[in-house]
């Protein structure tokens, strides 16, 4: 389907709904276009501009979708899916130490999966950070539902803080 021009340049967000769309039916590249297409419309439009790192990150690029997210948290700089999709993107770059931080801001800005506690635990144990990583495993286990992790993730976080002292 095609969008009307003028209904486009009034309601930008429909390009990101369908770019969004085509990225959840695996088209990231026709996702990419739909979402620029908002960008062009709105630069600063931190919807679109999360959207564009999220499609960057789903195509591996990472350092591309972290300067997108960077860009989204000039705009909002307390969006806790902002710092959070950044510190994912900063671990697969290897900047763990960047990538705690705006988990770590994340959090203490709302944001409330459990697993990014599991994800920090394992950063933390990375960094040497010894009673971090047991507190952020600690907190995964239990801000996790019981039927939400399997008993093999169970055990290892169970061992993951056993083998950190904890």
């Amino acid at each position: 389907t095609k969008v009307d021009d003028q209904y486009g340049d009034n309601n930008p967000k429909i390009y990101i709904r369908r770019g969004r769309l085509l990225l959840t039916l695996d088209l990231p590249e026709d996702g990419k276009q739909e979402i620029a297409r908002a960008l062009e419309r709105r630069p600063d439009m931190t919807e679109a501009l999360m959207a564009m790192g999220q499609a960057a990150f789903k195509s591996k690029h990472y350092q591309t979708s972290i300067d997108y997210y960077e860009r989204a948290l000039e705009k909002q700089p307390e969006a806790p899916k902002a710092h959070y999709r950044l510190g994912m993107s900063l671990v697969y770059t290897d900047q763990r130490r960047e990538a705690a931080r705006h988990l770590q801001k994340a959090i203490e800005y709302g944001y409330e999966n459990p697993e990014i506690y599991e994800t920090l635990g394992y950063l933390y144990k990375d960094l040497g950070k010894r009673q971090l990583a047991v507190e952020s495993f600690k907190s995964y286990l239990k801000k996790s539902d019981e039927e939400d992790i399997s008993n093999a993730t169970r055990r290892q976080m169970l061992q993951q803080i056993k083998n950190l002292g904890g």
